[in-house]
């Protein structure tokens, strides 16, 4: 039918697809928008810092922390896919200034596994007040360590205990 509009509900969305032309545009809006009552935790976030250098950025990220595949170069920025769909950008900056905190923590399993790896690799993990000497810090039942990346952001591994 010319000009109808077809309307699929679910429990979670509403899909709005309008014909357009020779092609179907489908529009997906949550249903809290509908009621213009926006609720951001329905929305995925990314994280994104500055750089100093694209070239040394895909290499820290790609051979040091393992990120290989899943760093995509955009204009002068790298987007980086982790797991459970996250994401993380990192935008080059002629005046970059490193993160003076944490700016990205990576959510681990086995963290003396993990720091042994990334040191190997060339991952520098700094002692702060409490770590061992691997650089891991325990605080109750959670262990964590941290390191920069190649443009001197601050950067941890987190185990939850």
């Amino acid at each position: 039918m010319e000009g109808s509009k077809n309307l699929h509900f679910d429990i979670q969305m509403l899909t709005i697809e309008l014909k357009r032309g020779d092609y179907w545009n489908s529009l997906r809006i949550g249903r809290n928008l509908l009621e213009n009552n926006i609720i951001m935790k329905e929305f995925t976030t990314m994280a994104s810092f500055s750089i100093d250098d694209l070239d040394a950025a895909r290499e820290f990220y790609s051979d040091k922390l393992g990120l290989g595949a899943e760093v995509h170069e955009h204009h002068d920025a790298l987007t980086i896919n982790t797991a459970g769909n996250t994401s993380f950008l990192a935008y080059l900056k002629e005046d970059h200034k490193p993160a003076e905190h944490t700016v990205l923590v990576f959510n681990v399993t086995n963290i003396e596994d993990v720091v042994t790896n990334l040191s190997q690799k060339g991952v520098i993990f700094h002692q702060v007040e409490g770590a061992n000497e691997q650089g891991i810090a325990e605080r109750g039942p959670t262990k964590s360590a941290w390191f920069k990346d190649q443009a001197g952001n601050w950067m941890a591994v987190h185990e939850e205990g």
